[in-house]
């Protein structure tokens, strides 16, 4: 079987002869040649190149995986050069510690097998190759989240093939395309993941390689998960295939990581978000461009330009009341807002009073307005995006997606 058509815990913890290809050949003859070069002793460099010759001609190595705890790659201690024959497979002379490390991705297209196969043959295994075994366990032990997470199969299908504790998220922000990035596992809490940003984002999401945040599994839309099946076709979905393997009643196919990071309240107060997914909008309209664009401003702050009075009696005499202006266009009515005081050009914006306001707060002042209006009317005077009053029940119910202070 080859690796590729396997999994990590075919490998991980286990006693496996893996054919060589020239590559890892190559590898394991440097590293051996450096061991030789620094052997002291004569016998030490005596045995050092009769394994390198043994290297030379051997088909096969047996290795002990493990994941690395300082990477997370898996990973092989060369134990012994081998040869495959008819019968099985023949070992041949001894590695003495744990000094040649093979990286599986470079063996992910060749045959292996598990040489240890029954508790007796593993057992005598670590019995002879004890010393090496127990330090790279010791090395390389992982938590208990760690170690509970690997064993959740229904993560196979966002793992890294040679990486496994390193799964795709995908994050999501108002205003910002989503993007998939590597994380690596380090937590598992009752709902969610806690794992390590492995690259950095190419938008701003706030956060950035290194740091450590949570996400979690969501299941994915029923249609895409139809489209997922299909692609995956009927033999697939019937015969156990790793693609499809069931853990807690779902399939991996159904399920995506995802981590949605809320508005800051200085960005729901700047504008800068708020235009950026504006200009998103007009550069390529689409329903997705639309609904980020309806994300940030449900959330952000925008400028409405009012009219001062003073409020008639019985209220105080210096009272002053503050009326929205109405933009007409014939019989067509519109509530200005804007992303900031200069989207509305000087000429405008001199003879009217600012006031800065949530967007909900300025949907709210639209309904209570005397006026017969068709919408809200966002910068008008540039490249102006119209929100027509059957979308105000909608912003009105959707969720709060502005971090809380405090």
């Amino acid at each position: 079987m080859k690796y590729k058509d396997s999994s990590f815990r075919g490998v991980d913890r286990q006693f496996v002869v893996f054919a060589l290809n020239e590559k890892v050949r190559g590898q394991i003859l440097e590293q051996l040649g450096a061991e030789s070069q620094s052997a002291g002793a004569a016998d030490a460099a005596q045995e050092s190149a009769a394994l390198i010759a043994a290297f030379k001609t051997a088909d096969s190595f047996l290795g002990y995986g493990y994941i690395d705890a300082e990477n997370g790659r898996l990973s092989l201690v060369v134990l012994a050069p081998a040869q495959r024959m008819e019968e099985g497979v023949a070992i041949q002379q001894m590695l003495q510690d744990a000094g040649v490390i093979i990286r599986v991705e470079d063996l992910v297209e060749e045959d292996y097998f598990d040489i240890g196969g029954t508790e007796e043959a593993d057992n005598q295994l670590r019995a002879q190759f004890g010393p090496i075994v127990e330090e790279i366990d010791a090395k390389n032990d992982e938590s208990e989240d760690v170690k509970r997470a690997r064993g959740m199969r229904f993560l196979d299908g966002l793992r890294h093939e040679t990486r496994p504790d390193n799964v795709k998220v995908r994050i999501g922000k108002p205003g910002i395309a989503p993007e998939t990035v590597w994380m690596r596992i380090v937590g598992v809490g009752e709902h969610d993941f806690t794992g390590v940003l492995l690259e950095e984002p190419l938008d701003d999401f706030g956060v950035h390689r290194g740091d450590t945040f949570t996400f979690g599994l969501q299941q994915k839309p029923k249609e895409a998960a139809d489209t997922a099946d299909r692609a995956q076709g009927s033999a697939d979905s019937t015969n156990g295939a790793a693609g499809n393997t069931q853990d807690g009643g779902h399939t991996v196919d159904e399920l995506f990581a995802a981590r949605f990071f809320k508005i800051t309240k200085a960005e729901s107060l700047n504008g800068v978000l708020l235009q950026r997914a504006r200009d998103a909008y007009k550069e390529d309209p689409s329903v997705d461009t639309w609904g980020r664009f309806l994300d940030v401003l449900d959330n952000c702050y925008v400028w409405i330009p009012c009219n001062a009075s003073y409020a008639e009696a019985p209220a105080a005499d210096d009272t002053i009341q503050l009326t929205a202006d109405i933009l007409t266009n014939g019989d067509v009515y519109f509530f200005p807002v804007f992303s900031s005081p200069v989207e509305m050009g000087e000429d405008y914006a001199k003879d009217f009073s600012l006031i800065e306001k949530p967007f909900r707060e300025a949907i709210r002042m639209a309904e209570t307005s005397e006026a017969k209006l068709n919408g809200i009317i966002f910068n008008a005077f540039s490249d102006k995006i119209i929100i027509n009053t059957e979308l105000f029940q909608y912003l009105k119910e959707m969720p709060d997606l502005v971090e809380q202070e405090g």
